[in-house]
């Protein structure tokens, strides 16, 4: 089986390479059926392109309150760094002579912080509902900010790796870069909205040649990306919403998907050396 392999840099030429001409006659990403409108979250190609250009305060306000109801939230202790200044001294390297001597209790985001680099595979059957999308999003996104908080800087990926006829395929856009802020109005739309996936993720395999041709009536099986092959050694991937079935009790809320998928992001960060930010789940029904 062939492999191709396209990422883009920023989430600007990801759209603009899904405004390119389709080369496919599937062009299931400009369906205008109402159909298509249940099935992407939008009712024309326009639309999600308005949508990934300029934001979407909607998703970012549902996502914010699908966070809250995930109710994770990272437990951080102060981290112990010693500095010529600082809270209280250590006896015994002050008597030493050593100038570091003092213990500085400052907050994790005044230091230098590590960089975590996520590969999140944003891709799923036809058979997970726009509903599932959004709670599995969410989940993801309250990882993001607990790993924020605890310190990290993070990176964020998404991808849409699949299988399709004779050929595997690695399709993925930089839509986070370790020094800039979580944009929830534009997270939200990655993250969370069918029509990323499902119309301009979709317009990107139609335009591109060699991938177009090998798209016969489907745009492939979705599936991780390969560790070490489709990503870089330093990435931790984070899977798409097939980590669990559709219809499921794991993607009935953004809590349920939150808890099926922590442990799988914790032992990515254990195995490279990286110390996870506990989360604390609130009561209530999941």
């Amino acid at each position: 089986m062939d492999r191709l392999n396209h990422h883009y840099s920023t989430l600007g030429e990801f759209v603009a390479a899904a405004e390119r001409e389709p080369l496919n006659a599937l062009k299931s990403s400009r369906d205008k059926s109402p159909i298509a409108k249940d099935w992407t979250g939008s009712a024309t190609f326009e639309d999600a392109v308005k949508l990934a250009r300029e934001g979407w305060p909607e998703g970012r306000r549902n996502l914010m309150a699908a966070i809250a109801e995930a109710q994770a939230a990272p437990r951080i202790s102060p981290a112990i760094t010693m500095d010529v200044a600082g809270a209280y001294p250590i006896a015994a390297l002050a008597a030493a002579g050593d100038p570091c001597s003092m213990v500085d209790l400052s907050p994790v985001e005044d230091r230098v912080r590590p960089i975590v680099r996520l590969v999140i595979q944003r891709g799923g059957s036809s058979a997970y509902s726009a509903q599932e999308f959004t709670n599995y999003g969410a989940a993801v996104l309250s990882y993001v900010e607990g790993l924020e908080g605890a310190g990290y800087r993070c990176e964020i990926v998404a991808s849409f790796a699949a299988d399709l006829t004779n050929l595997r395929h690695m399709l993925s856009v930089t839509v986070k870069r370790a020094e800039e802020p979580i944009e929830m109005d534009r997270l939200a739309y990655v993250l969370t909205h069918t029509a990323f996936f499902r119309r301009i993720a979709f317009a990107v395999k139609e335009s591109t040649p060699g991938v177009s041709e090998a798209l016969g009536s489907s745009y492939g099986h979705s599936r991780s990306p390969e560790a070490g092959v489709e990503t870089d050694p330093d990435q931790i991937i984070i899977p798409g919403v097939n980590i669990a079935k559709p219809g499921s009790n794991e993607l009935k809320t953004a809590r349920a998907a939150l808890e099926k998928l922590g442990p799988v992001i914790e032992e990515q960060l254990k195995n490279k050396g990286m110390d996870p930010p506990p989360l604390a789940f609130g009561g209530g029904e999941k």
